[in-house]
């Protein structure tokens, strides 16, 4: 599995950007280039030479003076997220330092940054949807691996997940729009649907996902007879044999043009990832 820290924030720090996209950037994102992958959308930043120095020596500078007055705490537990304070980094840079200290020396393959809107009011969250962040210390990737594996692996077009975002809930992923996401006006059990699960070698699409965005696959796809869905959906293995068009891993079982659920194809037999509360008898 991927480790992942979530971190909350007023405003970005340390990373040199302004917390929310702006219009222009938004449409920006949108320009999507045929194929899989992202268009090479660059989010600029906005407050670099005020907020924080522009020039990378300097910043850099600044950074390692603020972390080298920084004492390291000792927490006990696992550090699953951050909570660090905003505003420019001669006011609150050195409290920021305090708390990514306890950051040293841990490893993390992806880091989700969590901020409102300073200048622009909307209903919802906003979702930059291009492929980096510009810092005076670099470029930093947005990460859109679980998008793009579903993408890389059952050929869907990447317009289809426009309207949505897709966020991580303990320790479950989940898509859902924005509207979705940001409602509280009760204590929701789960928001969204659940996307998938993120394995060392493969992400494995979860079921209800393959139902709703399924139809618009163009590969990875399995179509069974009905007395193979059957034992499909009691949780029985099927033997199939070779088949030439379907790679080993997950796979799409459709039955009459429907997207069913996923299974698990190993060259010879494909396991139904029926989830057991759902199979029949």
């Amino acid at each position: 599995m991927r480790k992942i820290i979530i971190i909350f924030l007023v405003c970005l720090l340390f990373f040199s950007m302004e917390c929310q996209s702006s219009p222009q950037s938004k449409a920006e994102g949108k320009k999507m280039a045929k194929g899989n992958k992202q268009t090479e959308v660059t989010r600029e930043p906005a407050v670099a030479g005020a907020f924080y120095p522009g020039d990378p020596v300097q910043l850099s500078r600044m950074i390692a003076e603020f972390f080298n007055r920084a004492k390291k705490e000792e927490v006990s537990g696992e550090i699953v997220g951050l909570i660090s304070p905003h505003a420019g980094y001669v006011y609150s840079g050195q409290v920021a330092a305090y708390a990514y200290k306890l950051l040293e020396g841990l490893n993390f393959d992806v880091v989700v940054v969590i901020a409102p809107s300073h200048t622009l009011p909307f209903s919802g969250s906003s979702v930059f949807n291009g492929a980096f962040y510009q810092t005076p210390l670099g470029k930093i990737e947005v990460d859109y691996s679980l998008r793009d594996g579903f993408i890389d692996k059952f050929g869907a077009e990447p317009e289809c997940f426009d309207p949505y975002a897709i966020f991580k809930f303990r320790d479950e992923n989940y898509i859902a729009t924005p509207e979705v996401f940001s409602f509280r006006e009760v204590n929701a059990i789960r928001k969204g649907l659940e996307f998938a699960k993120v394995y060392d070698r493969e992400i494995k699409p979860d079921n209800d996902l393959v139902q709703i965005f399924g139809a618009r696959v163009t590969r990875g796809i399995l179509d069974i007879k009905e007395y193979q869905l059957k034992k499909f959906l009691r949780g029985e293995i099927l033997k199939v044999g070779s088949l030439p068009n379907i790679e080993r891993g997950f796979v799409i079982i459709r039955f009459k043009s429907l997207p069913i659920a996923i299974g698990k194809y190993n060259g010879s037999e494909i396991r139904s990832a029926v989830k057991r509360e759902r199979r029949i008898p």
